[in-house]
């Protein structure tokens, strides 16, 4: 009607319409309305009716029974939309990227070499003198060898023989800069211990020595506070690394902490784990994650592998009662309160849970057999077989038989 005001949307999980609630009032003509933050697979039912502009209110359509509607319980969308939403958090982006570049500590490390008296050397580079390891504090004129303090730092030692090699570097650096007007604060710490091997003299170049170790294991830890005045943010690393000609495995755990003026809070932990084998990348990870953004709150505990599992011991033997391998799921046992179950297959029977043969409940077997007991109490009661139907009064006297006389 050209008068109409609004249409109004009632609901509920129930189809009764004395039992529900008004959902939205939509402004006509308007003919669209999407509900939000619904259960997968929620079934509801649904009524409207029409008010037009001097009060008068319609009756509700249907008249009786209400419209049923119902969230998709399809996995394979909502999967794909978790992910999704996973992966954009700092949490998801850190566990599905590679390793973090601690590597260029070890690599400083394979480029130590002894003071040559006519280099100029650079603010922060590295020298080896009587197993000592040094670090340039400023830049540093050609003819000033460590340990002179006003140009050097000792940061480490460093251990060398024909056939191992042990090092450890402990750095600290402080540095505050203001670029376009905004000052940046920000102090790190790293420590690095690393031992090689070699089975040969050790005899060649230099380079050759420091490259060529058959083994090299390493542990490399990073420290980072940076604040200004709109953000802060304090983040933490190990890295364990051991390698073996071009075979390489490495373990990475941080944990980091964000916050800022613009609403954005992150807290983060989160354990990865990398192998490197005939040229091919492996990896595993897992973390919590907690975020706070404009767009709401999220929190996260999530497990990159190709197996999950929940292990226990059963009088010392290793039992699963979980785990998810190879894309599928599987429960030794489960209670489920509310379920929406897509397909189907049941290996032996499925029964309710209340279920006693001849008396009360139901069970369905795999082989077709079934029996479906109704019972109302002071009504009397029905059982229902592959074979009979069959009805006794409130007295518990047959009635009626139908099918298997036998039964």
């Amino acid at each position: 009607a050209e008068d109409t005001q609004r249409t109004e949307i009632w609901y509920g999980p129930a189809n009764d319409l004395s039992a529900a609630t008004k959902l939205a009032d939509l402004a006509y003509p308007q003919a669209d309305y999407r509900m939000q933050q619904l259960l997968a697979g929620a079934t509801l039912f649904f009524w409207a009716r029409l008010v037009d502009r001097t009060g008068n209110v319609g009756p509700f359509y249907p008249v009786g029974n209400g419209v049923m509607g119902q969230a998709s319980s399809d996995a394979g969308p909502v999967l794909d939309l978790l992910t999704g939403k996973v992966t954009k958090t700092q949490l998801g982006q850190d566990l599905i990227a590679e390793l973090d570049g601690l590597q260029d500590q070890i690599d400083e490390l394979d480029a130590l070499g002894g003071y040559v008296p006519t280099q100029v050397y650079l603010k922060g580079q590295m020298v080896v003198e009587a197993d000592r390891i040094y670090q340039a504090k400023v830049q540093v004129p050609a003819g000033n060898p460590p340990p002179n303090a006003g140009y050097w730092l000792d940061i480490g030692q460093s251990v060398e023989t024909a056939n191992g090699l042990a090092q450890q570097v402990s750095t600290n650096t402080t540095d505050i800069t203001r670029i376009d007007g905004v000052v940046t604060a920000q102090a790190s710490t790293t420590n690095a211990l690393r031992a090689s091997a070699r089975d040969d003299s050790g005899s060649g170049a230099k380079a050759d020595a420091l490259k060529g170790w058959a083994s090299t294991a390493a542990i490399v830890q990073e420290s980072k506070v940076r604040a200004t005045e709109i953000e802060a943010e304090a983040t933490k690393t190990t890295q364990l690394q051991a390698t073996v000609g071009q075979n390489t495995s490495a373990i990475q755990e941080t944990s980091s902490a964000l916050a800022n003026t613009n609403g954005q809070l992150s807290t983060l932990w989160s354990v990865k784990m990398e192998t490197t084998t005939g040229g091919q990348k492996y990896a595993a990870s897992f973390g919590l994650g907690l975020q706070v953004d404009p767009s709401g709150v999220s929190s996260q505990f999530v497990v990159r592998a190709d197996t999950f599992m929940l292990l226990n011991l059963n009088n010392g033997t290793p039992v699963s009662p979980f785990s998810v391998s190879g894309g599928q799921t599987f429960v030794a046992s489960a209670f489920i309160q509310d379920g929406t179950i897509t397909n189907a297959k049941i290996g032996e029977y499925i029964s309710s849970t209340n279920y006693i043969a001849g008396q009360q409940g139901w069970i369905l077997k795999k082989d077709g057999t079934f029996e479906i007991n109704g019972v109302a109490p002071g009504q009397g009661r029905s059982i229902m077989t592959n074979r009979s139907l069959r009805f006794w009064d409130v007295n518990n006297v047959k009635r009626v038989q139908l099918g298997d006389q036998t039964e």
